[in-house]
């Protein structure tokens, strides 16, 4: 029992600080400001989700859903990051990409028989540990490629115009959860790829919406000074 917490904790932990090493990559926050505060949440929401696993409650509550409002309330709150509906874009959007790149690696793992869906809905197997170091790495391979050549979007949801996006992202964070429901009722690999596809719709019509926010943001003369014209990269957001 033991032994079965402390893998947990370790290798969904590595898939949690990957989760947080995309969001601030992809949105320009600096991970220097928050040495504390990034393996502290990683261990509260790895707990959350060991909780739910051996209690049976991700049966009922998707586990997606569960972290992605953790996150939401650790960014907000513990981080104190921008604003609420900020934080909930954002969280949004690295999970998404997080998200495809399970989806991806479970559909192969399936397709080359290296792992079967049973194998993979148990959350203490071997080969689940093998999966979760896979997508960590990979994630923090895009998150570094993505801090590396300042690719990530600078917005802060200045000037208002944002309901439209905020609305999106939360039909997205629907979506996904709906999603975790449809993978542990189903056994065909079809009906994974189609969650591949869904997930890369979302993360399109995401990149699409950021850079329309970026551009309104930091090309958009507004009177007052509201929206500046120089794009910078982002230091401690307060």
């Amino acid at each position: 029992m033991m032994a079965n917490f402390l893998l947990y904790m370790l290798f969904s932990g590595l898939e949690f600080l990957a989760t947080f090493i995309l969001i601030f990559s992809m949105f320009n926050i600096d991970y220097k400001y928050y040495k504390l505060e990034i393996p502290v949440a990683v261990f509260i929401i790895t707990l959350i989700s060991y909780f739910m696993v051996v209690t049976g409650i991700y049966r009922y509550v998707p586990i997606p859903f569960a972290i992605i409002a953790s996150i939401i309330i650790l960014l907000f709150k513990f981080f104190e990051i921008g604003k609420k509906v900020y934080s909930i874009i954002v969280t949004v959007g690295g999970v998404l990409v997080y998200g495809l790149i399970q989806y991806v690696s479970i559909t192969l793992a399936m397709h080359y028989d290296f792992a079967t869906k049973n194998q993979l809905n148990d959350s203490f197997s071997i080969k689940v540990y093998i999966m979760q170091v896979v997508c960590a790495s990979v994630a923090t391979l895009i998150g570094i490629y993505i801090k590396r050549f300042n690719s990530g979007f600078g917005f802060m949801l200045r000037g208002g115009r944002y309901k439209k996006f905020f609305g999106i992202s939360i039909l997205m964070l629907l979506g996904m959860s709906a999603s975790s429901i449809v993978f542990l009722n189903i056994e065909n690999i079809n009906y994974t790829i189609a969650i591949c596809l869904m997930f890369l719709l979302f993360i399109l019509v995401f990149i699409h919406l950021s850079s329309l926010r970026d551009n309104y943001e930091f090309s958009s003369d507004r009177k007052g000074g509201e929206i500046i014209n120089e794009k910078t990269t982002q230091q401690k957001i307060v």
